[in-house]
């Protein structure tokens, strides 16, 4: 496997989908984008869809646990990235999944809720707290649990690039979205197919000849 390239990719239009798209091979080449030591935490800034996996990240390096929690971070995407085909592979895309890394991580949460008043209104607030490495992972696993708990999972896609591993949630109204980018993949697919358009042309116009 090769050193990640930069920056991260966010493409899926779901957070927990971005994660499991820091094991990609967006050239051809597998890589990890968490590979390198303190990668979590600069992901998850460059995110800002988890603010709370951030604050539980400064918490693990004060413990000293982070390269922990990192370990932790790589075992859950690898796992959500071997259950992302079973998804699209079923009509109970569920049904052989085994759920246990993702139950094991949301056990281990710490959280403490509290009430605040805002302009007259009370809010009902949720605080993460730290409670060691697996539990710095709670507003990630929450994210994919979310993502997997939904009734409909059709929109979760992979890119039709067959070189490609992206994933993504097409969240289009017509449902269409084929592509992680369509800058990228979508214009490497018409540039194939132009060529191929072109090849057969060619070898009809010979075969009149």
């Amino acid at each position: 496997m090769s050193p990640a390239p930069t920056p991260f990719i966010f493409v899926a239009d779901d957070v927990a989908l971005d994660f499991a798209n820091t094991l990609a091979a967006p050239t051809g080449t597998l890589f990890d984008f968490l590979g390198a030591p303190g990668s979590l935490t600069a992901w998850a800034q460059a995110s800002g869809a988890l603010p709370a996996l951030g604050a539980l990240l400064v918490a693990a390096a004060a413990h000293g646990e982070l390269a922990e929690v990192e370990d932790e971070a790589r075992a859950l995407r690898d796992w959500l990235v071997g259950v992302l085909p079973q998804i699209r592979a079923g009509s109970a895309p569920l049904a052989a999944v085994d759920l246990a890394p993702l139950n094991r991580a949301l056990t281990a949460a710490c959280c403490a809720w509290s009430v605040h008043a805002c302009e007259g209104r009370a809010t009902l607030a949720r605080d993460w707290c730290y409670a060691g490495p697996l539990s710095a992972l709670a507003p990630l696993a929450e994210a994919i649990a979310s993502l997997l708990a939904r009734p409909d999972l059709h929109d979760i896609r992979k890119c039709e690039n067959p070189q490609c591993t992206l994933w993504f949630r097409d969240v289009t109204k017509r449902g269409h979205r084929r592509w992680c980018s369509t800058a990228v993949c979508g214009n490497r697919a018409k540039v194939a197919a132009f060529r191929d358009r072109q090849k057969r042309a060619t070898r009809e116009t010979d075969g009149d000849g």
